[in-house]
């Protein structure tokens, strides 16, 4: 079982099962935003739009529950061209498919 939960606020019943089935099933028309962005069909207001952000990979799966270990490190450059290591920036704990880094 997954650690991770939707929430919604602020919009209807309709919306939530419709977001909550494209999560669980990924079955839904949709159109890709990006790589990690879709569009679905609004359910409530025809001719208007859903974008979901961080909806997996060119529309796929995210792997929820397990987390990128690749031990990157995000090297920074100053002004004057020396390197540092910025582990803050680095893709460690980001969910597979899920995430830009």
């Amino acid at each position: 079982m997954s650690r991770f939960e939707l929430s919604f606020r602020h919009v209807s019943p309709v919306v939530e099962d419709y977001v909550r089935e494209w999560f669980e099933h990924r079955r839904l028309p949709r159109k890709l935003d990006g790589e990690r962005s879709v569009r679905l069909a609004h359910p409530d207001l025809p001719g208007r739009e859903l974008k979901i952000k961080g909806a997996g990979l060119l529309g796929g799966p995210i792997g929820f529950g397990k987390e990128l270990r690749s031990n990157l490190k995000m090297p920074v450059f100053d002004f004057d061209g020396r390197m540092m290591e910025d582990v803050a920036f680095g893709p460690d704990n980001a969910l597979p498919g899920g995430m830009s880094f």
